[in-house]
């Protein structure tokens, strides 16, 4: 018996929602120029620039993490505050 397309994507979807046990989403927001893009490339790439350019609109990242044998993926949004 051939599968057919669907079958075919759930099946995709489905192996790639066993990559990870648990799933947590984050928003970094906040004023303009206080570290959240440094702290969001500290967690997700391990390295600092004491140097970096303002964030204009919004940044995604992820990683997955291990604790206590748990695969956790996590999703950061990082945004900025735009005051008048």
């Amino acid at each position: 018996m051939r599968a057919n397309g669907s079958d075919n994507i759930n099946r995709i979807i489905m192996e790639k929602s066993l990559d990870y046990d648990y799933i947590f989403k984050y928003i970094l927001i906040g004023d303009a120029s206080v570290g959240k893009s440094t702290l969001l490339n500290r967690f997700v790439n391990d390295s600092y620039s004491a140097e970096s350019n303002p964030t204009m609109g919004v940044e995604f990242a992820t990683k997955k993490v291990t604790v206590g044998g748990s695969t956790i993926k996590v999703q950061i949004w990082d945004t900025v505050i735009v005051t008048p």
